[in-house]
């Protein structure tokens, strides 16, 4: 599922309020396999069994 990019940009700002993460530049060029615009999201591994289901359950 695609999202468009004021969805993302939701998703985005959730993450940033519900997560200690890091949030990366939204990139509007392609890079390597990414020929879409997108955003990178830091996390520590402790986290990951927290932010995964909510990720799957919100975008």
């Amino acid at each position: 599922m695609r999202l468009s990019a004021g969805q993302a940009e939701w998703l985005r700002e959730r993450i940033g309020e519900r997560f200690r993460a890091r949030l990366g530049n939204w990139r509007d060029e392609p890079a390597g396999a990414h020929d879409e615009t997108m955003y990178q999201v830091s996390f520590a591994t402790e986290i990951f069994a927290t932010l995964a289901p909510w990720l799957i359950m919100s975008h």
